[in-house]
């Protein structure tokens, strides 16, 4: 199966989580905290990580998807790099359904924050390494999940999000 990657669309992406554009402009700022959630409570605390994420190639073989069922998770691009989102909903069987999925690319200008329990693709970017700032709350610390904040999901063989 081969999912199209297509331009981000904001409108589409929203039934999944939110975008919100970076500063443009010096002195400016914009929040998102509205759209940051913690199903835990005091059970998991803020945790705030710096990732460089490892170029790849196109297409981009799609074996497996992850979500956090308590907590939203946001990446905010910190070198302008472009990267790929993959998301799908779920399915009765409570993984995700891979006749759903949708693929972007989303410019380096561009943060995202996923809704809590999206299943979603590991970050992905294209051509070139990719710095960027990931914002989630967890039981786990010091870039290690804890129990619950993660779950993975096998899918069937021979998925993969290619150039639309």
């Amino acid at each position: 199966m081969r999912v199209p990657i297509r331009p981000f669309e904001p409108a589409r992406f929203a039934a999944f989580g939110a975008s919100f554009e970076l500063p443009s402009e010096p002195g400016q700022r914009l929040g998102f905290c509205a759209e940051l959630s913690n199903g835990r409570g005091t059970a998991a605390l803020a945790r705030l990580d710096a990732v460089l994420v490892a170029p790849v190639s196109l297409p981009i073989a799609l074996p497996r998807m992850e979500r956090h069922p308590f907590s939203s998770q946001s990446f905010l691009p910190l070198d302008g790099a472009a990267y790929i989102v993959a998301v799908a909903r779920e399915g009765a069987d409570g993984g995700p359904d891979p006749a759903t999925l949708e693929a972007w690319q989303v410019p380096g200008s561009v943060a995202v924050t996923y809704h809590a329990g999206t299943w979603h693709a590991p970050l992905a970017v294209p051509g070139r390494a990719g710095r960027f700032a990931v914002f989630m709350y967890t039981a786990g610390q010091d870039g290690h999940a804890g129990p619950g904040d993660e779950d993975w999901a096998e899918l069937p063989p021979g998925i993969s999000l290619v150039p639309k």
